[in-house]
């Protein structure tokens, strides 16, 4: 899993980088009166300049430190409350009334208790990455001359931002793993 990760960040931090500039580039831009036609056409534009900018590695040290940590904290601790939460069946399966269907009973406690035990995980391990993150843009964006490099305030953008990572992952996480379930049964 980590080396997947490390993987799939060295290949797709070009793009983020790009991303994350045409992104802060708009937002500075004032023209909010533009037509769809021409503002599909200054995004693309803008991606073509950003791209030949160059730079497109810029703070990909940060994230490949974190990849392999964060990975290791989301499988641990998803393992450690799958166990935790697995506790709990035994109760849920006396309450529970025993029929036909106690298969899909079963199969629904499994997810249930998944569900939970990733969503720990993911907090757990987006805890550990946000930092990481936020240092990583503000290199894609400001280049590392210009970083600002005040540590109280890359640290309170990191615990500000923080909610809002685990609130945009949520679908993320909860589309992989419905996905897993639908494809492994």
């Amino acid at each position: 899993g980590s080396l997947t990760e490390v993987i799939r960040t060295t290949l797709l931090y070009p793009l983020s980088t790009v991303k994350a500039r045409v992104q802060a580039r708009s937002l500075r831009s004032t023209n909010r009166k533009r037509k769809l036609l021409r503002k599909l056409k200054v995004t693309w534009l803008t991606f073509f300049y950003e791209t030949k900018k160059g730079g497109l590695y810029a703070g990909v040290i940060p994230s490949l430190l974190i990849t392999v940590p964060a990975s290791g904290v989301y499988a641990g601790t998803k393992e450690v409350s799958r166990r935790a939460f697995s506790m709990a069946i035994p109760y849920i399966d006396t309450v529970l009334p025993h029929h036909d269907e106690s298969t899909s009973i079963a199969y629904f406690i499994a997810l249930i208790v998944s569900l939970l035990s990733a969503f720990v995980a993911d907090i757990a391990a987006l805890s550990l990455r946000t930092p990481a993150d936020v240092l990583s843009l503000r290199f894609q964006v400001f280049g590392d001359t210009n970083v600002n490099s005040d540590l109280s305030s890359w640290l309170k953008d990191s615990i500000a931002l923080l909610p809002s990572m685990i609130v945009c992952d949520i679908p993320f996480l909860l589309s992989r793993i419905f996905l897993n379930a639908a494809i492994l049964t």
